[in-house]
């Protein structure tokens, strides 16, 4: 029985640093979506300043260009990210089996 005790909490340990990395994941993807949407901000307040002047309209097209393309790898960051994080959930879910299975 104590050899059995050990394994549990081994596996109980997997668990937790299983669960510790997917909220890590999840949080990170929460704050890359942030910043898409910080960027998305940015860039419309840039086209209303812009619009009401001719000295800014002319810096405007580099700028949205710039914000755009961060925005596009950031979305892409985001993705692949979710992929990880739903890798994530399957082995937390196989550990979470396998602990029960010993308790």
């Amino acid at each position: 029985m104590r050899n059995l005790d050990g394994v549990i909490r081994l596996h109980r340990w997997q668990v937790d640093e299983k669960g510790r990395k997917l909220r890590e994941m999840q949080d990170l993807a929460q704050r890359l979506t942030g910043d898409i949407d910080a960027l998305a901000a940015e860039l419309r307040r840039e086209q209303a300043a812009a619009a009401r002047s001719v000295d800014a309209l002319a810096v405007y097209e580099a700028y949205a260009a710039r914000n755009m393309a961060q925005r596009r790898n950031l979305a892409r960051s985001v993705a692949e990210l979710e992929g990880e994080i739903e890798t994530a959930r399957e082995e937390l879910a196989a550990a979470h089996r396998e602990l029960k299975r010993f308790e």
